[in-house]
């Protein structure tokens, strides 16, 4: 294609037109849902997950992150970490930093599926509640 050259020809346009989504079929639109999405604002992104959460049809637990410095809601740019998760069985994730260095499939950008999900209550009731 010519457009990242900035000289776009009829040939890319329609080319371009071909992978609209009302141009592809149904399988074709499936296997895009699966790809990485590139996101213009942060709002962009949490609309995509909740979406993709709800879409696959279990509880969704809310867990608010705590600081252990003594504060009850970490800022989320002091400790480099999201102030709220939600998570559900079935989701794709990607750990962002080490969570258990000992254990090599536990460390920086390695990818999951989430197929298990266990909530100890006494310790979490400040998150409540589930969402559906």
């Amino acid at each position: 294609m010519n457009v990242r050259d900035a000289n776009p020809t009829t040939d890319d346009w329609k080319l371009l037109m071909s992978h609209t989504d009302a141009s592809l079929d149904g399988p074709t639109k499936e296997s895009f849902n699966r790809a990485m999405h590139l996101f213009a604002t942060n709002d962009d992104v949490n609309n995509h997950n909740r979406r993709c959460l709800l879409s696959l049809n279990h509880h969704i637990a809310r867990s608010v992150a705590t600081s252990l410095k003594g504060k009850m809601h970490v800022d989320a740019d002091e400790e480099k970490m999201e102030a709220e998760l939600l998570i559900s069985v079935g989701a794709r994730v990607m750990l962002t930093s080490n969570l258990w260095t000992d254990a090599p499939d536990l460390s920086t950008d390695h990818l999951g599926l989430l197929i298990q999900l266990f909530i100890i209550w006494e310790f979490h009731l400040q998150n409540l509640p589930l969402m559906f």
